[in-house]
């Protein structure tokens, strides 16, 4: 069994040292078949530096989600009420005007940005995918394929075998 902790889940200690305690106990009494593997810090900081980038683009898509309702608002506003424009001067017209396009101009450039996210989450999505069934095709298929531990150290038994099952000198 092999227990891996997420590198944005380090927080959780008591289940972690519970662990550790878990597998020490085991590794006294011989059964060494339980490892616990720990993310390094690098892994840790790399995890929460991706979770801030993730958080900082969810507040910049209500952000924009936020401006392009205003827009419509604004634009819905002054559509609704044609004689309020009709009573305007013409310079104050071809104002209205040049904002009204500037919305459509605005609305088109976030509608574009939202399709170009979707697609990048698609991506992501996929990305996800392969890696999941990549990572399920490198794991061992039997408890006792390709892991061994060995005086607190885990060692492949793949690269301790030659070809023809042969053991390797040390």
């Amino acid at each position: 069994m092999v227990v891996v902790r997420s590198p944005t889940g380090q927080r959780a200690g008591g289940g972690l040292l519970e662990d550790q305690r878990r597998v020490q106990m085991e590794r006294r009494t011989g059964d060494v078949n339980h490892v616990v593997v720990m993310a390094s810090p690098e892994e840790v900081r790399t995890a929460q530096m991706t979770r801030q980038t993730a958080e900082s683009r969810a507040s910049l898509a209500a952000q924009t989600q936020r401006r392009l309702l205003a827009y419509a608002h604004r634009a819905r506003h002054v559509l609704s009420h044609r004689s309020v424009v009709n009573q305007l001067s013409q310079t104050r017209r071809s104002e209205m005007l040049s904002e009204i396009q500037h919305l459509k101009d605005e609305i088109q450039s976030l509608q574009a940005q939202i399709e170009v996210t979707t697609r990048s989450v698609e991506s992501m999505e996929r990305l996800a995918f392969h890696l999941e069934r990549l990572t399920r095709e490198f794991l061992p298929r039997e408890p006792n394929d390709g892991v061994r531990v060995t005086h607190g150290r885990s060692e492949l038994s793949a690269m301790d075998t030659q070809p023809g099952g042969e053991q390797e000198d040390s």
